[in-house]
């Protein structure tokens, strides 16, 4: 599957424009937290060929591997496309080997691969997963993508939003504009 419609390297893509891009992502689709591999930094120990300096987190190989291929295929399929510079919505159907893994890490996954690809600005832009699901597919293992302008009003509303603990740190109303209670 490709765009909607298909814009030029200088035009923005499609969901700029209100236009729904659709993009399929053949192959397993894989997480970056599971298997991670834990790496040294710094100079290798003369003594035993260990890395001396501070280990780091990587994400696992076939992370790396699913990504490079993710990307290669998103960037073929929206060939000359600008990056989306506004708020959308993903909605990602993961078609899985088998029914491991959860949602969240998946997500993270595609919207890291999104980024990368040329897709998406900044991963932050994807402000919902609205209908996004894992599924079964072992035949045939891929991810069906979905991105669309997120509403106005609705992200508007998202925007204003502001956790419990920020709600709490506003200052109140001093006890003289307080309306009396009845």
């Amino acid at each position: 599957m490709v765009v909607v419609q298909r814009p030029t390297a200088t035009e923005p893509v499609a969901a700029d424009r209100g236009v729904a891009v659709k993009l399929v992502v053949f192959g397993a689709p894989r997480t970056k937290k599971t298997s991670g591999r834990i790496v040294g930094s710094g100079p290798k120990c003369h003594a035993c060929g260990c890395r001396t300096g501070r280990p780091f987190l990587l994400p696992s190989e076939e992370n790396v591997a699913w990504t490079k291929e993710a990307v290669k295929q998103m960037r073929q399929q929206l060939a000359g496309a600008a990056a989306l510079m506004i708020p959308v919505n993903c909605r990602a159907l993961f078609y899985r080997e088998r029914n491991t893994g959860d949602l969240v890490n998946y997500e993270q996954a595609l919207a890291d691969a999104l980024e990368e690809a040329g897709i998406v600005e900044n991963d932050r832009l994807i402000v919902s997963w609205d209908n996004s699901r894992l599924l079964k597919d072992a035949a045939n293992p891929r991810i069906e993508i979905l991105l669309s302008p997120v509403d106005d009003a609705a992200y508007s509303a998202l925007r204003t939003w502001r956790p419990r603990a920020a709600q709490a740190a506003l200052p109140l109303p001093a006890p003289d504009d307080a309306a009396p209670i009845r």
